[in-house]
């Protein structure tokens, strides 16, 4: 309901009131959007290549099935008796790189190969070493199966020249799956088309009871 006064002064006349705000029109928009939240991709594992069998762990005790001897646990504590125990540690001894599509061992590889037996022949420690080949993305993955096995064999085979058994020595190809760099550039390529060697070794703790 509108109110109004008048108010007479002199020979003006005011006509005061309060007027009602307009009505509101329906609006047929609906309610205002609400964004919806990007939930990232699942992550999806890559296989490994056919015949190739994957470590559960990079690192652990669970790569020690046949692999590497179980460490030998303490026991037989009502004894007076020396009882050897330890455990496995793996130790990353670095990587050799390949030219593409090449098998082939550089002389700096050679160099690096021979400094790793050096090394290991000298540990006491020292159990198995574990050589894993890899490829950039080049080829297909067919072909870049093949290429990590020859290239693993290639490590392999240079290690048995400078000393090492073959019961020292485990190995494993795994294709172009496991890039450590982007594979649309020249050098990220190059980083990728390596071998990777891992040393195990058995730290023996000696106690008495």
């Amino acid at each position: 309901m509108i109110q109004w006064s008048l108010i007479l002064s002199a020979a003006l006349a005011t006509l005061t009131g309060v007027l009602p705000d307009p009505p509101l029109e329906p609006s047929n928009d609906g309610p205002p959007a609400v964004p919806q939240a990007v939930l990232p991709r699942p992550f999806e594992p890559v296989a490994p290549p056919a015949g190739v069998t994957r470590l559960p762990k990079p690192f652990g005790d669970e790569d020690l099935s046949g692999f590497a001897q179980p460490p030998r646990p303490c026991w037989d504590k009502n004894s007076v008796t020396r009882i050897a125990c330890g455990s496995f540690h793996f130790e990353s001894l670095g990587r050799v790189f390949f030219e593409s599509g090449s098998a082939a061992l550089t002389q700096d590889s050679r160099w690096r190969l021979a400094a790793v037996v050096s090394r290991l022949e000298l540990n006491r420690q020292f159990r198995r070493l574990l050589v894993k080949g890899h490829t950039d993305d080049v080829g297909g993955g067919a072909y870049n199966d093949a290429l990590s096995d020859r290239r693993g064999k290639a490590v392999h085979d240079y290690l048995l020249e400078q000393g090492l058994s073959e019961e020292q020595i485990a190995m494993q190809g795994w294709g172009e799956t496991k890039p450590t760099d982007e594979n649309w550039t020249r050098p990220g390529r190059g980083r990728n088309r390596r071998v990777e060697l891992y040393a195990v070794f058995y730290r023996e703790q000696n106690t008495f009871y």
